[in-house]
């Protein structure tokens, strides 16, 4: 199977410069940068994020790894007309686990609409629960789940149409309803294999309006150049043509180590009356990659794999490592083939990954300067243990993130800056991360010292409470 990627471009000068979010319309493209203020109010050009994301460059990481049950959203300043035909493309990346989730939806709404978010974990930011109140009115959401929807049986009744079989779904929702789908579940992989993959994935979505184009209208999206989800006309949809464009993204419930990434976001719009859209999302890709693998081999020492079914015009292949899949730096650099139909196979050793869990991102560079992003993993050392401190200093209650090796109890105890003790308790922890509470709601502001003992090993650390 053809996985594809869309490209990052990057001008090698003195210095690099990565590309850009971005809206194309008849009058020329236009960078999107970071602003503040809520979408109704924020200056055109400008993108605004809510909750949990971060920016680096042109991407925008939506769920960090290691934040549970969260939601997140990324919206464009710039309302357009839903009279014009527009075309969105990015490249995105839905981490490598595939038995966490939970994805990220494309979403337009109405202008007055603000900062309003779904609910977190499988809502994916964007669909409405009854605790949650909080819909995105008057909107519709193309939907992209890595939770693996049941096969549909008779569910053709209420809206749905396939898969046949448990897989990554799509589907298109009204106003963050699931009860008001527009576009049934389609598999996001044929065979129903999941997005999970560590690979960057393509999506495109098109719109053209009722004309002599499109009578009725005609809304698709798809990834990888396939298309999964279909609806009419999507003005009715809305009581007014002015809309916003964005994304939302959640993760599950547990612990999350999938990094949601949107890279490259770019809105072409086109007086539909005047110049119609090129509908079709096929690119053809300098690398058809198969796969990308990481695992550890010792507590010290990390293998990456890969392999590519073709390459054109490929200089290099770049490694980047992290420690919390946001901030990367370049480590290694492998020579590519140029030219080759054949399938090729790359390896690469990592000496100094880091103690705990190190990502990993591959990218490839063609001899004209530009990048595509390949994918990106993590690989973790299973039988280390750590702890580490959400916040610091905090206010009320201090919470960790505990590693165990194993199934096990753990002392924990708080002394005062004088060395008395003043809190201790028995924790029994699973084997992988946990998430602690410590109560230091009737401890005065200061400094304390945690020691946490298990059998013959122990670690300390220094906490702070500071409350107003």
């Amino acid at each position: 199977m053809k996985i594809s990627v869309f490209t990052l471009v990057i001008i090698i000068l003195n210095t690099i410069v990565f590309g850009q979010m971005s809206i194309t319309t008849s009058s020329g493209t236009t960078n999107l940068t970071a602003g503040g203020g809520s979408p109704s109010s924020c200056a055109g050009g400008n993108f605004k994020v809510t909750s949990h994301p971060t920016v680096s460059g042109s991407c925008v990481t939506m769920t960090p790894a290691n934040t549970s049950d969260n939601n997140a959203a990324f919206w464009s300043c710039n309302a357009f007309n839903l009279d014009s035909s527009f075309k969105l493309t990015a490249s995105v990346t839905f981490g490598s686990n595939v038995a966490l989730g939970d994805g990220i939806v494309f979403v337009l709404k109405k202008r007055f609409e603000g900062d309003r978010m779904g609910y977190a974990a499988g809502y994916l930011g964007y669909h409405n629960t009854t605790a949650s109140g909080t819909p995105i009115g008057m909107s519709l959401g193309v939907e992209f789940d890595t939770y693996d929807a049941p096969a549909c049986g008779t569910c053709a009744n209420n809206g749905d149409s396939g898969p046949t079989s448990n897989c990554n779904h799509a589907q298109i929702v009204r106003n963050g309803d699931l009860n008001l789908k527009v576009g049934g579940k389609t598999c996001l992989k044929s065979g129903g294999t999941s997005v999970n993959d560590g690979l960057s994935h393509a999506i495109c979505i098109t719109w053209i309006p009722p004309s002599t184009l499109a009578a009725g209208g005609t809304f698709k999206a798809y990834i990888d150049g396939r298309e999964v989800a279909s609806a009419g006309d999507i003005r009715t949809y809305f009581d007014t043509k002015e809309v916003y464009w964005g994304f939302t993204a959640g993760d599950g419930a547990g612990t999350n180590l999938n990094n949601h990434i949107i890279c490259n976001a770019n809105m072409t719009i086109r007086d539909a009356r005047k110049t119609s859209l090129n509908p079709s999302c096929l690119v053809t890709l300098p690398i058809e990659i198969k796969n990308f693998t990481s695992e550890s081999i010792d507590e010290k020492t990390n293998k990456l794999t890969w392999q590519t079914s073709s390459e054109r015009d490929n200089a290099f292949f770049t490694l980047e490592r992290s420690r919390d899949g946001v901030v990367f730096e370049t480590f290694a650099q492998i020579d590519g083939a140029g030219n080759s139909n054949t399938d090729k196979m790359y390896e690469y050793i990592d000496y100094n990954p880091y103690a705990d869990r190190t990502y990993y991102k591959l990218s490839q560079t063609d001899f004209d300067g530009k990048v595509n992003i390949l994918g990106i993993k993590y690989v973790e050392n299973e039988n280390l243990e750590y702890t580490e401190v959400s916040r610091n200093p905090f206010e009320d209650d201090c919470k960790l993130r505990v590693k165990s090796s194993s199934n096990a109890p753990k002392q924990i105890t708080v002394f005062d800056a004088m060395g008395k003790k003043v809190h201790e308790e028995k924790l029994y922890l699973n084997r992988g991360i946990n998430d602690v509470s410590i109560d230091f709601t009737n401890h005065v502001n200061g400094i304390y010292m945690i020691l946490i003992e298990h059998n013959n090993s122990s670690e300390n650390f220094k906490v702070v409470k500071f409350k107003q």
